[in-house]
């Protein structure tokens, strides 16, 4: 999932007003205002991450396989990039049905399951526990309202509380927002940006 900023209009209009600038200095000071563009949006962006999602593990780091990233534009393509190649972004972004990325399942926290067992690799604590109700070695039981992965509320073997529903889908609720943080921050910075970088060549 990608954010594409590009010069258009804009451009024309700070144009006329940098007559200092000779034209072959142009591209370069474009380039490097949509680079510094995209990355305070990229900034903006993981700053805002902890706000929308309970998370573990800081997976939007840039050295981050699924990190947020970007494409530095060039005085050839003045073209910049916020982008991540995270498998779950798109769902996070638009919403829609949310299916096993691995395995056959997935597992729905209830709304008894403890902290720890809503976030990423909490199931696996869960799975760990020995207060976890595990029937056939297997954690998952079968009940007249489906599968779930129960625990025991005390020492005794019961009474239980449900952990987990296991469901072959859900329905996800959009909750990202990159798309418009990333315009957003944009439309905040590019232009002060631009003159930085302005400056940063008449003086060079």
């Amino acid at each position: 999932m990608a954010v594409q900023l590009k010069v258009k209009n804009n451009i024309k209009k700070i144009r006329k007003q940098i007559d200092a600038l000779h034209d072959r200095q142009l591209p370069f000071v474009t380039a490097l205002a949509l680079t510094r563009t995209a990355q305070a949006a990229q900034k903006k962006v993981q700053d805002d991450i902890p706000k929308h999602f309970k998370v573990t593990k800081k997976w939007w780091l840039k050295q981050q396989p699924t990190g947020i990233r970007i494409i530095s534009a060039k005085k050839k393509d003045l073209t910049a990039w916020v982008y991540t190649d995270a498998y779950f972004a798109p769902l996070q972004e638009y919403g829609g049905q949310k299916t096993p990325h691995k395995g056959r399942a997935l597992l729905i926290p209830s709304k008894n399951s403890p902290k720890y067992s809503r976030r990423s690799g909490g199931s696996a604590k869960v799975f760990k526990n020995k207060k976890t109700i595990f029937h056939n070695g297997s954690p998952f039981v079968e009940t007249a309202r489906g599968v779930k992965v129960l625990q025991r509320v005390g020492k005794r073997r019961y009474p239980l509380k449900v952990i987990y529903n296991v469901k072959r889908a859900a329905e996800v609720k959009p909750e990202f927002d990159f798309r418009e943080t990333v315009k957003a921050q944009a439309l905040a910075s590019f232009e002060q940006e631009f003159w930085k970088a302005a400056a940063r060549a008449l003086k060079d």
